[in-house]
C-alpha cells in the first residue's frame, strides 16, 4: 500500500509539473463527490455490450459459484468473499474463481486460501481476455466487484468491472455505489466476511430472464461511445473558443 502511494505521488507530480498545463481538456474518473477545475471532465467507465454478450445462466444446484476479473489489488477486498466462503455454515459448495495478473495481493490470496485449508473453494487463475470472458461467467452465478474501496476513501465505483458484469447479465456483489443497479447486492462498507447465506438467498429471488435484462441496460445505458461523446462536443467547444480568441487577437494586432 505504502508502494502504490509512493508510486501515485510521483506520478501525479509529474503530471502536474510537466503535462497539466499543456492540455485542454482532463477526463477523469472520480472516486468521490467533488468540485473540478473546467478542464477537468467527468468521464465514466463504459463498454462496448456486443463484446460481452451473455451465453445463459447455471443452474442452481449444490453449487454457488463466484468470479472477479480483476488485475487485483487491495481495494478489491477479495480476501472478504474467502473468510465469507470459510465462515458459511450452509449447503451449499461455494467456489470463488479469481482471474488476474500475479502480484503481491494475489499471492497474500493465496496464503489466507492456504491457511483456511480453501483450496478446494478457491481458485486463482491467469488474466483473461474479453472473448474468454462470456465462456467463462456462463458457469459462474454472481461476479465480484470491488469490496474494499472504503481503503482508499473511495465513496463511488468508478471501475469498469461492474459494466463488464452487467453487460454478461451477470449479477454481482459490491461495495460503494455506482449507477442504479438492479440484480446486484450491497455489501458493508467495512472488513466483514461476505455473509454467504444473504447472497444466497437473494440470489434465489432473481428472476430468470436477469440475464437478458441486464445485459440490456448495458447496452442502452454503459456504452462507451456514448461517454466518448461528451469529451468531443467539449473539445468541440474548446476548438471554437481558440478560433474566437485567435481572431480577437489578430483583429487588435491589425488594428495597433
Amino acid at each position: 500500500k505504502i508502494g502504490d502511494q509512493i508510486s501515485q505521488f510521483i506520478e501525479m507530480g509529474f503530471y502536474y509539473c510537466f503535462i497539466e498545463k499543456y492540455v485542454d481538456i482532463v477526463p477523469v474518473c472520480l472516486q468521490k463527490e467533488c468540485v473540478l477545475p473546467k478542464k477537468y471532465l467527468p468521464f465514466v467507465n463504459g463498454v462496448n455490450a456486443l463484446h460481452y454478450r451473455p451465453i445463459g445462466t447455471p443452474e442452481l444446484k449444490n453449487k454457488f459459484v463466484c468470479v472477479a476479473f480483476a488485475h487485483v489489488r487491495y481495494w478489491h477486498g477479495f480476501e472478504r468473499v474467502i473468510r465469507g466462503i470459510s465462515a458459511y455454515q450452509g449447503t451449499f459448495d461455494i467456489e470463488f474463481h479469481i482471474y488476474s495478473s500475479e502480484n503481491d495481493t494475489t499471492e497474500a490470496l493465496k496464503l489466507l486460501t492456504s491457511d483456511l485449508n480453501l483450496s478446494r473453494a478457491v481458485f486463482i487463475h491467469n488474466l483473461v481476455d474479453i472473448g474468454q470472458m462470456a465462456m467463462i461467467a456462463k458457469d459462474c452465478h454472481i461476479g465480484v466487484g470491488g469490496l474494499a474501496y472504503h481503503k482508499r476513501g473511495a465513496t463511488i465505483d468508478s471501475s469498469i468491472k461492474s459494466k463488464e458484469y452487467c453487460a454478461l447479465g451477470l449479477p454481482f456483489l459490491y461495495e460503494v455505489p455506482d449507477k442504479e443497479w438492479e440484480y446486484h447486492y450491497k455489501i458493508p462498507s467495512d472488513e466483514s466476511p461476505v455473509d454467504f447465506e444473504k447472497v444466497i438467498n437473494w440470489y434465489k429471488s432473481l428472476p430468470k430472464e436477469h440475464s437478458v435484462v441486464m445485459h440490456k441496460y448495458a447496452e442502452d445505458n454503459l456504452q462507451f461511445d456514448n461517454e466518448v461523446r461528451d469529451i468531443e462536443r467539449r473539445l468541440q467547444d474548446i476548438m471554437i473558443e481558440k478560433k474566437r480568441d485567435r481572431g480577437a487577437s489578430n483583429y487588435e494586432s491589425n488594428v495597433n
